[in-house]
């Protein structure tokens, strides 16, 4: 593991990092955005099943199941979005960005090491766990997609290492 000295980018780099970090945010606040507008929206009738042919209150019974189960995966998936777009600050975008630049200039310098961000901020960097509904991770994701930069819990990122 290797620890690198503070200021070892280029600040020229460190402004298109922020540009492209508060652009990773916008996309992010309108997928939030649609998958909130989308919650009650029907399917397109290509996408739906099968029509079958049931008795009329055990139609009903199903469709608050299905509507329950669907309103529920979107809840689930959506927590740490949600969270993002509540709590987001540019302090945090301003560490992801500083992070992409000692990145760039690891690679510049022909090192090739994985980074990782430590994190207990689940609005942010670590997957959003709530108890009842389990684990949201779509930041953390669309983060190691765009970037290649593993963001966890610091407990995790021990374990994974060691």
């Amino acid at each position: 593991m290797k620890r690198l000295k503070e200021g070892e980018y280029d600040p020229k780099e460190l402004c298109k990092n922020i540009e492209r970090v508060k652009s990773m945010s916008r996309d992010l606040r309108m997928e939030c955005e649609e998958r909130h507008a989308g919650k009650n929206r029907r399917r397109p009738e290509s996408d739906r099943c099968a029509k079958t042919v049931l008795k009329e209150p055990r139609k009903q019974e199903q469709k608050k199941e299905v509507r329950s189960a669907h309103d529920a995966q979107i809840v689930r998936e959506s927590l740490q979005l949600r969270r993002f777009v509540i709590k987001s600050n540019s302090r945090d975008e301003l560490i992801l960005a500083e992070t992409i630049s000692v990145m760039q200039f690891d690679e510049k310098t022909g090192g090739s090491y994985d980074f990782w961000i430590a994190s207990c901020d689940s609005g942010f960097f670590a997957p959003y766990i709530h108890r009842n509904l389990g684990t949201s991770d779509t930041v953390t994701r669309e983060i190691k997609n765009r970037f290649k930069i593993r963001c966890d819990y610091p407990r995790e990122i021990y374990r994974l290492l060691s």
